[in-house]
């Protein structure tokens, strides 16, 4: 072979492996795109679901509601946007019936059951969500929140003392220390387990949550428009389920499908690294995004609103007992509402300790933080100071 002729075969090798290279360049670019157009979509519903869920907190800690203080809103499940049933009563999906139906019912109108599960779309009309939060019926694809609810918060007397069939007699921070329940009605205990969350390696993140958030994102089949009552099928259009093999190293084999109506869901992959796993490749697609509350953030936030109730009562000089927690609401007198069953729910709670005049000392069992109430002479508008230390 000529000279001229290994020359000519270098520069065609040569073209050859440019030529490879740049569709190799031009494959990991295309991937790379792939996968920051995903993780974009995801920090977008995860933010989206925290604002929710700090609306849903605002919501629960607060006294617009005609309910239990901390008591949950049921979710949608006949999607007029509305909460189907409040704290004393109302209906769930019943995971011991064919496909959830017919609806079982919670409260008042019905003892513990097993097969209760509070699950639907977001009640944007009862947690009033506000508007500059953009979407704020859906998440950043377009589609609706969903919401899941442990009956623990649903099942809830509205008088401890005359609880009727409402399960939970008293919901204070005592539920901290409380055991779960397997749906048996008892006082000093939960009648019914916490919602469990796992990663997509189907470990277990948290088994002490209160409410879960979810965004479905996108479907790759058409999912029904027009349904009049939720049921487990219509569920199963949203959320996603998968299949872990055995053998895979840190990984928990099973089935998961957070349609199944179980007390468990699992969260799709959020991180750069997960972004291009197979969960997001065809026949998978799991792109179910979760926040959730537990329920030591849920008591964190309602122990601070009940310590606000009692510094709003205190007159100086403090007095030595502590006063009713509903005595100077202006809606209080012969109205049953969130204020007077503060005192129902929270008083046994309470250890109050007048330090001085101007200084009180308070603490609520099931909490491990310690509240300091100061009073504060600014002016023509003087106040109580709270200084409080550490978290429930």
């Amino acid at each position: 072979m000529s000279i001229r002729c290994k020359h000519l075969r270098g520069a065609v090798l040569l073209l050859m492996c440019m030529v490879w290279l740049v569709l190799l360049a031009g494959w990991w670019l295309m991937h790379w795109q792939q996968s920051a157009t995903v993780m974009h979509g995801i920090r977008q519903q995860q933010s989206h679901l925290q604002h929710i869920k700090q609306s849903l907190l605002d919501a629960m800690a607060s006294d617009d509601a005609g309910s239990v203080l901390g008591s949950a809103f049921a979710p949608d499940i006949l999607l007029n946007g509305s909460s189907h049933g409040i704290g004393d009563y109302g209906v769930c999906l019943d995971a011991l019936a064919a496909d959830g139906l017919p609806y079982a019912k919670y409260g008042i109108n019905a003892t513990a059951y097993a097969g209760l599960r509070c699950i639907g779309r977001l009640p944007v009309r009862d947690v009033r969500i506000p508007t500059t939060s953009g979407m704020w019926q859906g998440d950043p694809t377009g589609e609706s929140i969903w919401y899941a609810v442990s009956p623990n918060l649903l099942d809830v007397a509205s008088d401890p003392a005359s609880p009727g069939g409402a399960c939970l007699d008293f919901l204070n921070a005592d539920i901290l220390s409380q055991p779960a329940g397997t749906a048996i009605c008892q006082h000093g205990a939960l009648p019914y387990p916490w919602l469990v969350i796992r990663d997509t390696n189907g470990k277990v993140i948290s088994d002490q949550v209160a409410m879960i958030l979810i965004a479905p994102g996108r479907a790759d089949a058409p999912r029904t428009s027009q349904w009049t009552q939720l049921s487990r099928s219509i569920l199963s259009q949203y959320l996603d389920n998968i299949t872990i093999g055995a053998g895979h190293a840190f990984m928990v084999s099973g089935h998961y499908d957070n349609a199944a109506l179980t007390l468990s869901l699992i969260q799709a992959p959020i991180s750069r690294d997960d972004a291009s796993s197979a969960l997001y490749e065809s026949p998978y697609r799991f792109n179910d995004q979760l926040v959730w509350i537990t329920r030591q953030e849920l008591v964190d936030r309602l122990v601070w609103h009940v310590v606000q109730v009692l510094a709003h009562d205190l007159n100086y000089p403090y007095p030595p007992f502590r006063p009713p927690l509903d005595t100077l609401h202006p809606s209080a007198p012969g109205k049953i509402n969130r204020w007077t069953r503060l005192e129902r729910h929270w008083g046994y709670t309470f250890r109050y300790q007048k330090l001085t005049d101007d200084h009180v000392q308070v603490q609520l069992s099931g909490c491990q933080s310690e509240f300091d109430l100061v009073y504060v002479a600014a002016g023509s508008q003087p106040y109580t100071q709270i200084r409080r230390t550490g978290p429930c």
